[in-house]
């Protein structure tokens, strides 16, 4: 069910994220490698689009829902899903398309990429320095 914003969530203010926020977060090559070493199933030779890449894991997404025994659901992954991603917007989608994502290439969320990015604790966070480890 969707629930209209009221006239109040209208008219707040954009929140706007800092350039060097945006900045700080590495761009997610090896998910990006991962889909332009695959070839269009269009049979154009061209590489794999960002779409296409999602329309595969949908399916995935659906046949996965349907083996659990789930009611369908719109498996929301689309192109701009796939660019937040390998711009490293998101380094870890839901268990869910992580999953279609594995199943797709055949491989291991650090394969293409993918990881926690949040700290452990508030401690951990201010200590911490700025790499990362794969999960």
């Amino acid at each position: 069910m969707l629930i209209a914003p009221s006239p109040a969530d209208l008219h707040a203010p954009a929140v706007e994220v800092p350039l060097s926020s945006r900045l700080a977060r590495p761009a997610n090559d090896r998910l990006r490698s991962a889909r332009r070493a695959r070839r269009s199933p269009s049979g154009s030779e061209r590489v794999l689009s960002r779409q296409e890449l999602a329309d595969a894991c949908n399916e995935i997404l659906d046949a996965m829902y349907a083996t659990a025994g789930h009611a369908p659901r719109w498996a929301g992954m689309n192109a701009n899903y796939i660019g937040a991603l390998e711009r490293g917007e998101v380094r870890w989608p839901n268990e869910h398309y992580r999953a279609a994502l594995r199943a797709f290439f055949n491989a291991t969320n650090a394969d293409l990429g993918l990881y926690i990015d949040r700290p452990e604790s508030l401690s951990s966070a201010e200590s911490s320095p700025a790499g990362h480890e794969a999960a």
